[in-house]
């Protein structure tokens, strides 16, 4: 059984976790999470009396407050599982010279928990929701447009 009002609430944390720390609007908010904006509204009043959510201003929205970080305060998802996937992700990158994605898939959800586009580490997670839309359409694209090139790289090694 699931709660509704607790899916909404959670759905306005990984829009504003989505956001990078900048302010989101209560119209944007509501747009985003398909809820209407008095229920926007009620959820984040609440969200920001507890410290999940922070208001920047009245006209400029929200961002995550410092209670939604501490709920990752003990470290990094699985952060063994992501220093033993490190070499070969850190190895597939350097044969394909592609983007390379590590994600957990949990029933019908993916979160991204690490990405290298470089030699270097560019993202970790923490375990959050799955990326922003912005990155995910990157991501699909770059899967789509770059599996057949990865696999002929990879193949003539």
């Amino acid at each position: 059984m699931e709660i509704k009002s607790v899916k909404k609430a959670l759905r306005i944390l990984n829009t504003l976790s989505d956001g990078q720390n900048k302010p989101v609007t209560l119209s944007e908010l509501s747009l985003l999470t398909e809820t209407t904006k008095s229920t926007c509204a009620h959820i984040l009043s609440t969200l920001v009396s507890e410290g999940y959510a922070e208001r920047v201003s009245h006209t400029k929205g929200y961002v995550l407050g410092p209670a939604a970080y501490c709920l990752s305060r003990y470290g990094k998802y699985d952060d063994e599982f992501i220093s033993l996937c490190r070499p070969v992700m850190r190895w597939l990158y350097r044969k394909s010279e592609c983007a390379v994605i590590l994600a957990v898939i949990q029933g019908s959800k993916k979160f991204i928990i690490d990405y290298i586009d470089t030699d270097k580490r560019v993202f970790q997670g923490n375990g959050d929701a799955a990326a922003t839309a912005e990155r995910e359409k990157k991501i699909k694209k770059l899967l789509v447009s770059g599996c057949s090139e990865i696999c002929r790289r990879l193949s003539y090694s």
